[in-house]
């Protein structure tokens, strides 16, 4: 089973007592592993999708999803001495994109779930 490594996957793979993981150094080597069947298997997000045939030439008729592994939810975090002010401009910007529909249209490009 192919992951990026020191991933998330990878890590939980191990976690969960997979002693078949190959760690791949970049996302274009596990996609080339898979092609050329090295691998099984490769756990990635599903979002990169559209990456996958420029990378390593896998297209969506050689690609077939299978479970889903976990659901993650992405968030902007910052130091606790990062000032309000900026704190305050980051989430003035954030809700202009959800007014403006710029962050859905952002999020769909990459095959992602808007927050509500």
């Amino acid at each position: 089973i192919g992951v990026f490594r020191g991933s998330l996957a990878e890590t939980l793979l191990k976690q969960w007592g997979f002693k078949n993981v190959e760690s791949c150094t970049t996302d274009a080597q596990c996609v080339k592993m898979l092609k050329f069947r090295r691998l099984d298997a490769w756990v990635a997000p599903l979002s990169f999708k559209s990456r996958y045939k420029e990378k390593g030439g896998l297209g969506d008729d050689e690609l077939r999803a299978g479970a889903t592994l976990l659901i993650l939810h992405e968030y902007l975090a910052g130091s606790k001495t990062l000032d309000s002010d900026t704190v305050h401009k980051w989430q003035k910007a954030f809700e202009a994109m959800k007014q403006d529909g710029s962050y859905v249209r952002i999020m769909k490009k990459y095959g992602l779930k808007p927050l509500r």
